[in-house]
């Protein structure tokens, strides 16, 4: 997979042995690059000195250069040695948790949303505030404030954003030739998108809507919004909660049985019904492979696929052109969840400052983001008609010469297109970057399960076991669904609920809304 792309990596079951080799201070599997700077602020040997960075995903052609050119160029700021290391996505944050729990010696790593309140809560990760103001000029100047906001828990602050269009991406990716092959219109609205997939049902003989183990993602909710816009709370897979935070008494509610769920849940039982959803939608897999070749009509997706789903597309289907869609343009558009992507600073680094100012180098001017991001010009990428055109080594395959794992410290203030983005992209990513948004004045409040661990743990077998079928029309008996309420207040819903009523009632009370 293009590590460029990937947003939200897949987490799998964590191996123990091998994890910690002989007091090294990294794991030994690790591939590593850098070379270090000229000189240290504090007057120390920038070789004793070294500025530890851990990223997930493999080393990539040209980083060391890349790496050691930077480290040229930062070193009156940074003052070290700069060492990238790498561990595969699979294994990457099972390892970063056992080494931050045997206070192994790293300064800089990539975190995630998710991640964020568990780390904080074992004293992983540094408060930054402090560093911030000492280090992160640049960072502030070009970081809009309700990003880091947004990575704050009990009022401080944890993580340096990537700052990236995060305003309601989730969307839907459907076959532009096919839609206009059928002359329809483009589509904003519920009727017109049904009318789409009853005619790639009755034309083109093909999947109309193909999702992952039922998973239709948060693109469709928006067909079916009023004028409430929710903050939601639970899993990775399902909201248990939620509240509706244009209301002046903000409410905690069950999200399972709010006009939103059950205006979709409706929707989704006729698409089943009708056939738009294929029959076996809760165990299929696979739906972007149907898509890109020829056999579905439309998948979930987001702006950071987009490219992905067109360039197959176009390798199996010659006339196939992808279009995003997201529907209701025209409503009010939030971003109410902090980016998932975000550098930390270790706890047990020995160069905490340095990696603050690392972070800060790298947003203090486009040549500094472009070197980071790019390389070397002329060497790792060349500048074409505004675009950038990266060049490929020279065993005359398809890999570049350098291409980093952006989101340490993605910033869309610098990001420069690329010649191998199609203008579907380029022109989704443009509407988004241009795109009014509200921010939810409840985007910090961060949860804790301490007084439901027991009842959330009921919840979540509860859910995974019953609801999906319920929700994508699977089972259509609203006698199940009223008996799935039933179980959920039985296995402890109301207390949850209870629970983060009280802690946004707190929360507000403590002046933190905005």
């Amino acid at each position: 997979m293009n590590l460029w792309r990937k947003m939200i990596p897949m987490v799998c079951v964590m191996l123990l042995s091998g994890i910690l080799q002989n007091g090294c201070g990294l794991p030994a599997e690790m591939e590593k690059s850098g070379m270090p700077s000229q000189a240290s602020p504090d007057g120390k040997s920038p070789a004793a000195r070294v500025l530890r960075i851990i990223l997930p995903g493999e080393a990539q052609p040209h980083e060391a250069e890349v790496m050691a050119e930077i480290g040229k160029r930062s070193a009156d700021v940074v003052g070290c040695t700069l060492e990238v290391a790498h561990l595969a996505w699979e294994d990457y944050l099972p390892k970063i948790n056992m080494m931050a729990a045997a206070s192994e010696k790293f300064d800089l790593f990539l975190c995630f949303s998710g991640e964020l309140p568990k780390m904080v809560a074992r004293n992983f990760i540094r408060p930054l505030d402090s560093l911030l103001e000492q280090h992160g000029a640049n960072l502030v100047r070009v970081i809009p404030r309700d990003e880091f906001d947004a990575l704050r828990v009990d009022g401080r602050l944890y993580g340096i954003p990537s700052v990236y269009p995060r305003v309601e991406i989730a969307a839907h990716a459907l076959r532009k030739d096919l839609r206009q092959k059928s002359d329809l219109p483009e589509i904003d609205r519920i009727e017109d998108f049904e009318v789409y997939l009853q005619a790639m049902k009755e034309k083109e003989g093909i999947i109309p809507y193909a999702a992952d183990m039922g998973n239709l993602g948060g693109g469709l909710s928006r067909a079916f919004m009023d004028e409430a816009i929710d903050w939601y709370w639970g899993d990775d897979m399902t909201a248990y909660i939620r509240v509706d935070w244009t209301k002046k008494d903000m409410r905690v509610e069950s999200s399972f049985s709010s006009g939103i769920t059950m205006r979709q849940m409706q929707w989704n039982r006729k698409a089943y019904r009708n056939g738009w959803f294929p029959k076996d939608i809760l165990t299929m897999q696979k739906s972007w492979s149907l898509f890109v070749t020829g056999k579905a009509a439309v998948v979930p997706a987001d702006l950071y696929n987009l490219q992905e789903l067109d360039d197959k597309l176009r390798s199996n289907v010659a006339a196939g052109t992808v279009e995003l869609v997201t529907f209701q343009k025209g409503k009010t558009h939030a971003k109410i969840g902090p980016s998932n992507n975000f550098a930390c600073i270790s706890t047990s680094g020995e160069n905490q400052e340095a990696a603050m100012r690392f972070l800060d180098w790298i947003r203090a001017s486009q040549e500094n983001y472009d070197l980071y991001m790019y390389g070397r010009p002329g060497l790792e990428y060349e500048r074409v008609g505004g675009k950038v055109k990266r060049l490929r080594t020279a065993d005359g395959g398809e890999t570049l010469c350098y291409a980093p794992m952006p989101w340490l410290t993605r910033d869309f203030t610098y990001e420069r297109l690329t010649m191998e983005e199609p203008e579907v992209y380029i022109d989704a990513l443009n509407a988004w970057k241009s795109l009014p948004y509200t921010v939810c004045p409840i985007g910090g409040l961060t949860v804790s399960n301490a007084e439901f661990q027991k009842e959330q743990a009921q919840l979540i077998t509860l859910i995974r076991e019953q609801w999906l079928p319920l929700f994508v029309g699977y089972r259509s008996s609203d006698e199940e669904y009223q008996g799935f309420l039933d179980a959920l207040d039985e296995a402890g819903l109301q207390k949850v609920i209870r629970s983060v009523q009280r802690q946004l009632d707190e929360y507000l009370a403590a002046g933190v809304r905005k």
